[in-house]
């Protein structure tokens, strides 16, 4: 996490910009690719930078379901020793005859960077979202996209932040945390290692139309509210692979929100077996550590938060503008809302 930290800021002393979230990648040979993800484009700056070449003059893409080779194995930087599924192939949206997903060999992912304090929308970097998704301008990174980045009142161009957007201050806003990876779809009842089916918001535009409580109180089951429901896991068609492929940058894959506390659970309203990765989610940060997760922090400090953190109002539904309504947890993940806290 601490390298992860390093490379951001090297990163940053070269662009004066932070990386994008969710971006377009340029190729070799003048092509434009979308969906290239936080820790692909901070490669060269943590030791990557022969993957990174190698993705940029290929003509092979970082597509779940057959990535390229520059994107496989096994990046130690990005895991987590304490998770036992991390070394493992990563694992793509498709499913075989039997209904198990198909490995990629896609490099997995234990660190995750930070989607603010709203739920995001996971995909569609250009169109109908491209206003209302983890681009707002709460959220400490931005999208890199050709038409409206960040809320409905943005301009049609790219929106690049940097450490001078960060009014609340570097050591108060969070730039990286820590996933565990999801399993097959298998009857886990761990909140950590499952993405679960709910109508986040039916018609997919903003205002959201549901709290990170209704998340929470139809994920968790009513008699332990330690572990999912069994029926909310049974009723989910397909599962949001977390972790599975820390070059596409697609908020299950590699986000967080705080809209939750760390080990709380995850939903998403479009997890089924046609198209799993759109649509709304809210994805809480997870490790297998007890009592909580590591974070880092803009001004390169590395601190174990509890998952106990307040976080005040989850029954209430965030909106683009004023301060977080989740506590400290909240705040933490703005950028410029004016919160008098301070972790």
């Amino acid at each position: 996490m601490k390298q992860i930290e390093l490379a951001l800021h090297n990163y940053h002393n070269v662009y004066n910009a932070l990386p994008a979230l969710n971006g377009e990648v340029k190729f070799g040979d003048g092509s434009v690719d979308l969906y290239y993800g936080i820790f692909f484009h901070l490669l060269p700056f943590y030791e990557g930078q022969n993957r990174y070449d190698g993705v940029i003059n290929s003509a092979t893409r970082i597509i779940p379901s057959a990535p390229s080779e520059y994107v496989q194995g096994s990046i130690p930087t990005l895991l987590c020793p304490s998770d036992p599924e991390s070394r493992n192939p990563g694992l793509s949206f498709d499913v075989d005859a039997s209904g198990n997903r198909i490995p990629t060999n896609a490099a997995r992912n234990n660190l995750v960077a930070c989607l603010g304090d709203h739920l995001a929308v996971n995909n569609k970097a250009i169109g109908k979202y491209a206003s209302i998704h983890f681009g707002v301008p709460r959220a400490p990174f931005h999208v890199s996209v050709t038409t409206n980045d960040g809320d409905a009142a943005a301009p049609a161009s790219n929106v690049w932040k940097n450490f001078e957007s960060i009014t609340d201050g570097l050591s108060n806003t969070l730039a990286f945390s820590e996933t565990v990876s999801s399993v097959q779809a298998s009857g886990s009842v761990d909140p950590r290692l499952f993405v679960v089916g709910l109508a986040l918001n039916a018609s997919e535009t903003f205002p959201y139309s549901v709290s990170p409580l209704d998340c929470q109180n139809h994920a968790l089951d009513s008699g332990n509210r330690s572990l999912l429901s069994a029926a909310a896991v049974s009723a989910t068609k397909g599962n949001v692979f977390r972790g599975h492929n820390f070059a596409q940058g697609l908020p299950p894959r590699v986000g967080f929100n705080t809209s939750l506390p760390p080990n709380s659970p995850s939903c998403n309203n479009r997890n089924n077996a046609v198209n799993p990765e759109l649509g709304w989610g809210l994805y809480s940060a997870g490790s297998y550590h007890v009592g909580g997760v590591n974070t880092a922090f803009f001004d390169g400090s590395v601190r174990f938060i509890s998952e106990a953190i307040n976080s005040e109002h989850p029954e209430l539904i965030v909106t683009h503008t004023g301060a977080s309504p989740y506590g400290i947890w909240g705040a933490l993940a703005t950028i410029n809302c004016g919160e008098s806290v301070s972790f």
